[in-house]
C-alpha cells in the first residue's frame, strides 16, 4: 500500500504521516517511507528526484532477493536514475517485487 496525504501547508500532515511510518516500522509494515520537503532545495526531496531512488535503497536493504535485481537493473542501464520516473517506478521498485513475489 502507498500511503498518500495531501492537506494545505500547517494542517499536520508531517506530524501524523511520521507518526503512522514510525508505528509502522515498529510493527514491521514499512518496506519504505520519503517525505517531501520545500525547504529542503537542490536535495531532490523537494521536487522528487529522489523519490524512486530512495524507495529502491530501503526496499533492498529491507528484502535482500529485491537487493541484487536493483543492482542489476542499475547496471543494465546507466542512464536509468535520469530517465522517467514511471520507467524508474517500474523497473527499481514493482520489477524486484514482482520477481520475488
Amino acid at each position: 500500500r502507498i500511503m498518500w496525504l495531501h492537506a494545505p501547508a500547517g494542517a499536520g500532515k508531517s506530524t501524523i504521516t511520521q507518526t503512522v511510518a514510525e508505528q509502522c516500522s515498529t510493527d514491521k509494515k514499512l518496506v519504505a517511507s520519503f517525505f517531501f520537503s520545500r525547504t529542503a532545495i537542490r536535495t531532490g526531496r523537494d521536487e522528487g528526484t529522489k523519490l524512486v531512488p530512495t524507495i529502491a535503497h530501503q526496499l533492498g536493504n529491507l528484502v535482500l532477493p529485491a537487493k541484487e535485481i536493483i543492482i542489476n537493473e542499475l547496471e543494465r542501464s546507466d542512464a536509468l536514475l535520469s530517465q522517467s520516473m514511471e520507467i524508474q517506478m517500474e523497473r527499481l521498485v514493482l520489477k524486484p517485487l514482482a520477481d520475488i513475489y
